[in-house]
């Protein structure tokens, strides 16, 4: 429920930014990351970002719908948007709650974490620029009709959005929904076991790990009662790396992100996104994880 009003809301911001030139505006404001290498047309993402991730995709797709932007576009905006991900994850729920829960060790955990969105907002850079390397400035268009036409056409254009996103994803989650009930997660974390123990992680750190391929946050708590009862705080580290690469790649990647990415994008578009997003913090996360926990060990 909370996903799809999300959802709805987004896809209203979209098509309200879209039709009353909001758009526009957020991208004069977002020149420089133009000029950086995003397509024009695709320069408001990272600033939407910030505020809602499903708004900002809306507005891709329904860009990439029209013919306006290729999908490497859209990729390039969407590496680009990594970093304002982060700060959204950081005045939401790092600096409020995670900090002051585990301290020095949220600390580090928040710059290992963002060393890799810094470094994706970077090839975002030189792949747009290489890309777009002697493109004319963009020229808009005609005069928008009345404000309130256009407020209304927003809405109505939201609205279609939300419509046809909300029959594909109640159909992608009910599929999720039955892989979960035939007891798939029971038998991928029971599969875990053998694997965790070769890299040397204890009964503790396994529980963690466990505990956030289900659930992150749920995790977190948990990590405070570790460190009040003498857990390591290097070694839990690896463990926070390594549980949430484990629950971004067997957890949020097709219970969440794939739902949603093949709701709006076609899907090889999804697929790719789902790549370079989900993907390569995965890949980032597990591996950090194994290091610091060899580390160690």
């Amino acid at each position: 429920m909370l996903t799809m009003a999300s959802a709805l809301l987004g896809f209203l911001i979209a098509g309200i930014a879209s039709s009353t030139g909001l758009a526009e505006k957020l991208a004069s404001i977002a020149a420089p990351i133009a000029e950086a290498g995003i397509h024009p047309a695709l320069s408001p993402m990272p600033i939407l970002y910030l505020v809602s991730p499903k708004a900002a995709h809306a507005l891709a797709a329904a860009e990439l719908r029209e013919g306006r932007v290729e999908p490497v576009d859209v990729y390039i905006a969407y590496l680009a948007s990594m970093l304002p991900l982060r700060l959204l994850y950081m005045y939401r729920f790092y600096i409020p709650v995670l900090v002051p829960l585990l301290g020095i060790i949220a600390v580090e955990y928040i710059a290992m974490r963002s060393a890799l969105d810094i470094a994706l907002a970077a090839t975002a850079v030189l792949l747009g620029r290489r890309r777009r390397r002697g493109d004319p400035a963009p020229v808009h268009g005609c005069t928008p009709p009345p404000r309130r036409g256009r407020l209304l056409d927003g809405l109505g254009r939201g609205m279609r959005l939300y419509l046809g996103f909300a029959a594909r994803f109640t159909l992608a989650y009910l599929v999720v929904a039955l892989l979960l009930a035939t007891g798939a997660m029971r038998m991928l974390a029971s599969c875990l076991n053998p694997a965790l123990s070769l890299l040397g992680v204890d009964a503790r750190g396994a529980v963690y790990i466990a505990t956030a391929v289900a659930s992150p946050r749920a995790a977190y708590g948990l990590a405070r009662v570790l460190l009040d009862t003498g857990y390591p705080g290097q070694r839990l580290l690896g463990c926070m790396f390594l549980g949430n690469g484990l629950f971004a790649a067997l957890n949020e990647s097709w219970t969440r992100t794939l739902p949603f990415y093949t709701s709006i994008y076609p899907r090889r578009v999804a697929l790719t996104l789902l790549v370079i997003g989900v993907g390569s913090a995965a890949v980032y996360d597990v591996t950090l994880g194994v290091i610091i926990l060899r580390l160690t060990t």
